[in-house]
């Protein structure tokens, strides 16, 4: 396994694209799925991870948007035969502290900050990767 992409599902879909050659990471925000499936293209993940959303009784439309969201990546990774992986939003939470030092936007971008969790959580939880060595790829912001 060489390339980890996250993804912070909703209206702003944060991205972080680990590489665990190298350890270097990237992260942007992409408001359409064609600019997403094109961040997927270009890294060729071995796995999507994306941030699992369990439903309640009512639904806002943001939260439509980020079930709308995992369905498309859902479908993309089903086309492409990549594996995709969900985590709960508690799981990225131990990781957010080091994903808000790795991505150094002004101001604060919580998709890219999530999404850089998401992907540092998997690579060290399910991969025994260490996260400590990783380091972002400059210019790390929106795309």
């Amino acid at each position: 396994m060489r390339i980890v992409v996250a993804v912070d599902p909703g209206v702003h879909k944060g991205y972080a694209i680990l590489d665990l050659q190298t350890g270097l990471i990237h992260a942007g925000v992409e408001l359409t799925y064609v600019g997403l499936y094109a961040v997927f293209k270009q890294a060729q993940p071995d796995v999507i991870v994306i941030e699992h959303f369990d439903t309640t009784m009512s639904l806002t439309s943001d939260m439509l948007h980020t079930i709308e969201c995992i369905g498309a990546v859902a479908g993309w990774c089903e086309q492409h035969r990549v594996t995709m992986f969900r985590q709960r939003p508690s799981q990225r939470k131990a990781f957010s502290p080091l994903a808000e030092q790795l991505v150094r936007v002004k101001p604060r971008v919580l998709h890219l900050e999530d999404a850089t969790a998401h992907a540092l959580r998997y690579a060290y939880a399910e991969l025994h990767y260490d996260v400590e060595t990783i380091q972002a790829k400059l210019p790390t912001g929106n795309s």
